[in-house]
């Protein structure tokens, strides 16, 4: 079985190998008729190749983008949470040494009895 798996594991790289060359040579001058249009350039009529990798290539960095984007919101939200935490602690503290400093009242003795007549 140990002989068995990196036999296996070659021969599915190897034809997702043949694959993609076969994808490539198939499609090498296919072409996109009607124009495209991306934000500052229009191709006539790319190649199908080209838009392809375009496509990927800005689909994988908006996708880190938004990634990116997403964990700093929660890094931000974390620290918001951290600050009012310790802000609350701090009140504590100051509560507690203030509670601390205050001078207690002795107790109260008790109230003499009116005499009675």
């Amino acid at each position: 079985m140990k002989q068995l798996w990196p036999k296996i594991k070659l021969t599915l790289v190897g034809i997702l190998l043949l694959y993609f060359i076969l994808v490539l040579a198939l499609n090498w001058s296919a072409k996109v008729t009607p124009s495209v249009s991306l934000l500052f350039y229009t191709w006539p009529e790319p190649n199908l190749l080209l838009v392809v990798l375009v496509v990927v290539l800005s689909t994988l960095i908006l996708s880190w983008l938004a990634r990116t984007v997403y964990r700093t919101m929660g890094q931000i939200r974390a620290r918001g949470d951290r600050n009012r935490t310790e802000k609350l602690s701090r009140e504590i503290d100051e509560m507690r040494a203030k509670a601390a400093t205050l001078q207690t009242k002795p107790p109260a003795a008790p109230a003499a009895e009116p005499p009675q007549a």
